[in-house]
């Protein structure tokens, strides 16, 4: 399977590819950050819950998320 890492390692080197998959680890990061985030203000917002706990809630609830789309 030919990804992003695999062209940039052919084109420019195993540093660059390097590089490449710590960018991608940290857009990864800030993406699941950014679907917490929202998933907590939109509950919050609806059902006037202390924003903290939704927080954690939403947390597990992405995290479920990822886990069943891997099965």
């Amino acid at each position: 399977m030919i990804s992003s890492e695999y062209i940039i390692k052919y084109f420019y080197g195993s540093k660059a590819e390097f590089i490449v998959r710590i960018l991608s680890l940290f857009a990864s990061i800030f993406v699941v950050a950014g679907q917490i985030k929202e998933i907590s203000v939109f509950v919050s917002h609806y059902s006037e819950l202390d924003q903290y706990y939704v927080i954690i809630i939403a947390g597990i609830m992405v995290a479920l998320l990822y886990c069943y789309r891997r099965w």
